[in-house]
């Protein structure tokens, strides 16, 4: 009885060491296996491809700003030459106003001392005027014919008449001059805030401008890149490459982490195998004799 189970531990024995054996070669071949892959590097390699592809989002973000601070450059740019323009226009119109202000001022006087005069001459001139002009003559003052006689009252009123409504005319010319010349200031005092508040902003564009060209040079240079007139399609192209590289990288990586994976299970199934190597061992704990038995067997 004892004979066939001692030969039969033998045997499981036995199958057990070749067992090992072979888990021990598995073992060889999966460590140089990894040891081809460095997984541990290609890690690295991806963890600083992935760096420097955030820094490529990073800088292609920046030079989109710098392309957008450009326009806005341009565009207020625009704006100043525009109110340049205009102002200047204004400027002109202003002197030329000034002139017809001037000019209306002294017509405008002028005739405003006619009427004075011409209201204090009518009574004077009223009886000679009515005693000397008949029907069928024309009116020294106005040209229109006359047609029946006239009184000294009438004489009188159409003078002054006349007088007031050049006076008034020039009058009107002058007040018209007047308001001109105020909204041609008004102009150009509001094209004065527009200049202002332009110029800030172009102190601001030219400020954020600024900021984002050194940004930019510093953010090349880490990355190694040149600040051209082919920046985006440098960009453009780093990117790709990088891109292409990780997903290299990531296909390199998982097929050693199956590897790892793999070791890792044949250690636990050796440490199991070797744990059922001696399964007769365990009558030594209950029966000395059968050990004894077994010592003194191939005697027999």
């Amino acid at each position: 009885v004892i004979r066939p189970r001692l030969q039969h531990a033998e045997a499981v024995e036995k199958e057990c060491s070749t067992t090992l054996v072979n888990i021990r070669k598995k073992l060889e071949e999966t460590s140089e296996k990894l040891a081809e892959t460095k997984l541990s590097d290609m890690r690295k390699e991806k963890d600083a491809l992935s760096e420097s592809s955030r820094k490529l989002d990073r800088l292609s973000a920046i030079v989109d700003a710098v392309k957008r601070s450009d326009k806005s450059l341009a565009a207020c740019g625009r704006v100043m030459d525009d109110i340049a323009a205009r102002t200047a226009t204004s400027q002109k119109a202003l002197a030329e106003t000034g002139k017809t202000l001037i000019a209306a001022r002294a017509a405008r006087d002028a005739y405003k001392k006619s009427s004075d005069d011409a209201a204090r001459a009518a009574g004077d001139a009223a009886e000679h005027l009515r005693a000397n002009l008949r029907v069928g003559d024309s009116c020294p003052v106005c040209g229109s014919l006359i047609d029946h006689e006239l009184t000294a009252g009438e004489i009188l009123r159409e003078l002054a008449d006349k007088a007031r409504l050049e006076f008034e005319r020039h009058q009107s010319e002058y007040e018209t001059a007047l308001r001109h010349q105020a909204e041609i200031e008004s102009t150009i005092k509001a094209l004065a805030v527009d200049k202002e508040k332009t110029d800030n902003e172009l102190g601001r564009l030219n400020e954020e401008k600024k900021r984002l060209s050194d940004d930019l040079s510093v953010k090349s240079h880490e990355l190694g890149i040149t600040v051209d007139s082919n920046l985006a399609d440098t960009i453009s192209h780093h990117t790709a490459t990088v891109a292409d590289r990780i997903g290299e990288l990531s296909s390199q990586i998982a097929a050693a982490e199956t590897l790892v994976n793999f070791a890792h299970r044949l250690t636990t199934f050796s440490a199991v195998s070797t744990a059922r190597a001696n399964p007769v061992r365990k009558y030594d704990r209950f029966s000395p004799a059968l050990s004894n038995a077994g010592a003194q067997s191939p005697r027999q």
